[in-house]
């Protein structure tokens, strides 16, 4: 089965109903697995959100905006956290956002 194929019959049975339509349940099945896997394999992309208010001169804080994670650095590596701190534990890639 093709991507394309999965897609379709993914799309007919959630336009018509599974009971109007003509697959069997194994394609269905088959199709909401492939779509499983492709959603699995695409990746996270998300930024750090700095803290002011939690933050001193000790310490920065930031939040991953995807999972929520609490990341606490030094403040004097502030600046560097993209690049010393490129991914979160969840998955995601941070991406500097455009208010950094």
């Amino acid at each position: 089965m093709t991507r394309e194929e999965a897609a379709g019959i993914i799309k007919e049975c959630k336009d018509k109903g599974f009971k109007h339509t003509f697959y069997t349940l194994t394609e269905y099945h088959t199709a909401l697995d492939m779509a499983i896997k492709a959603l699995d394999r695409e990746p996270k992309t998300g930024h750090w959100i700095y803290d002011d208010e939690y933050s001193d001169l000790l310490d920065a804080i930031y939040e991953c905006s995807c999972c929520k994670r609490i990341l606490i650095v030094p403040y004097e590596a502030k600046n560097e956290v993209y690049k010393n701190y490129p991914y979160c534990h969840c998955g995601a890639k941070m991406a500097e956002s455009e208010e950094t």
